[in-house]
């Protein structure tokens, strides 16, 4: 990677299935773990609308009004006003990891290594350090 170039991570976009539905099985505990990851990797995390929100994949009707603010959560997925008022909901959880990698510099601006491990030993390696960028 080029010098003072930065990863930019996704797990959801307007090409590809919604990630909660796609890799979480629609499981709002798998969702917080997806999240801590692409919130936990350095360089820049992008949120695809309603990932905050654990966004299900749905069929968008053909008469939707596209000057409405929000698609149709789909089945089992708190509006915005009741998972603000969740401590438990993803849309919590989203904002105390974003306001994680806010005090942490290490979680947008640290360094990561990987090793490859002989064939055979189990999943690669990876040691995350510190930037020489101050706070």
């Amino acid at each position: 990677m080029p010098a003072g170039a930065s990863l930019v991570w996704a797990l959801s976009n307007h090409d590809v299935v919604r990630f909660p539905t796609r890799i979480c099985e629609e499981d709002d505990a798998r969702v917080k773990c997806a999240l801590v990851v692409l919130l936990g990797l350095h360089g820049t995390p992008v949120l695809y609308y309603g990932d905050e929100l654990g966004l299900h994949q749905v069929e968008i009707p053909d008469d939707v009004d596209w000057r409405a603010p929000w698609l149709p959560p789909g089945r089992g997925v708190a509006s915005v006003a009741a998972q603000r008022e969740d401590p438990g909901s993803v849309l919590s959880f989203c904002r105390e990891l974003v306001a994680l990698r806010r005090r942490r510099n290490d979680l947008s601006h640290g360094l990561t290594s990987s090793s490859t491990l002989p064939p055979g030993s189990g999943p690669g390696g990876a040691d995350r350090r510190p930037s020489s960028r101050s706070s």
